[in-house]
């Protein structure tokens, strides 16, 4: 519930995103896991830092 509030407020943020799909998986969630994850890789496409976590 705290990613998915935190994506109304910021619908591209890739801290929010990841831990959003690693909690869909950890709850069985695949395919939505998949498309949280894809969405983190595109907000991240950029950065310079591995994320390995939802949080810095």
């Amino acid at each position: 519930m705290v990613y998915r509030t935190s994506l109304e407020d910021y619908r591209n943020d890739g801290w929010a995103l990841h831990g959003l799909s690693l909690a869909l998986k950890g709850q069985g969630h695949k395919d939505d896991a998949k498309d949280a994850r894809a969405a983190a890789d595109l907000a991240f496409r950029n950065a310079d830092v591995k994320i390995r976590a939802s949080r810095f």
